[in-house]
């Protein structure tokens, strides 16, 4: 084959593969369960480092095939939940999420998926998808229970990995703490009712962003309260 006919393959190939990825793009978008389902996932925070989406799944609700990105992420569970079902279609096929308890996350790495979701139960589930857009292919996957409120002032490194530390801080009640940033920034989310931010009052499961060596004083009501903090230990992608 001479140089001129294999330019003209290459451009075809070329050109094939654009078409494709053309047509391909639509498809994708329209399977983004933002787009698809606004009622059921809801962008509340996003920046270079994270994105935080609010995921409802009502009593007895079945939700259409769409799909997420990939990469490494959180489940923050805000209510106490039964079971509900995920269906991948392909492998891994069929994946049965069991009971959950509000202020328990689970950390794992999405690949591209598509799936449907159905809840059975007579339950809503509420929960945030804390996705990282950071570097790194860290991947701890794990469940993290959610320990006995405590009624003093604490704080516990529960996960230290490679991309993200996550640290649980309960507030007394009636207290005052102060979580600052290291040299990358931080994102608390709140993990019950009652916490005040700096004269804003964080409703359960609001974010708030904390940049690079600054720092928030947050403080409890009436009650203890308890707050998820998010290092980012490497930097976007």
């Amino acid at each position: 084959m001479g140089k001129m006919q294999s330019r003209q393959t290459l451009q075809r190939l070329t050109s094939t593969i654009l078409f494709t990825a053309a047509i391909a793009a639509p498809a994708s978008a329209q399977l983004d369960g933002l787009v698809m389902l606004p009622n059921n996932y809801r962008k509340q925070f996003e920046n270079e480092w994270v994105r935080v989406v609010h995921v409802h799944v009502a009593p007895n609700e079945a939700l259409a095939p769409h799909s997420h990105p990939p990469g490494l992420m959180l489940h923050v569970y805000l209510n106490d939940a039964d079971p509900i079902q995920f269906d991948h279609g392909g492998p891994p096929g069929l994946v049965t999420r069991p009971p959950v308890k509000s202020r328990s996350y689970r950390i794992g790495r999405a690949t591209p998926e598509t799936h449907s979701v159905l809840n059975t139960s007579a339950t809503a589930s509420d929960y945030l998808r804390v996705e990282l857009k950071t570097q790194g292919d860290d991947s701890p996957r794990r469940r993290v229970a959610a320990p006995p409120l405590g009624t003093e002032n604490a704080s516990v490194v529960e996960v230290d990995g490679v991309q993200f530390r996550a640290t649980r801080v309960t507030i007394g009640a009636g207290q005052t703490t102060e979580i600052a940033a290291g040299a990358m920034p931080s994102i608390v989310i709140a993990l019950t009712e009652g916490i005040t931010a700096e004269q804003t009052v964080l409703k359960l499961g609001q974010e708030r962003f904390i940049e690079a060596g600054k720092r928030v004083s947050f403080t409890s009501g009436v009650s203890p309260t308890q707050l998820l903090k998010v290092d980012f230990l490497t930097r976007p992608q």
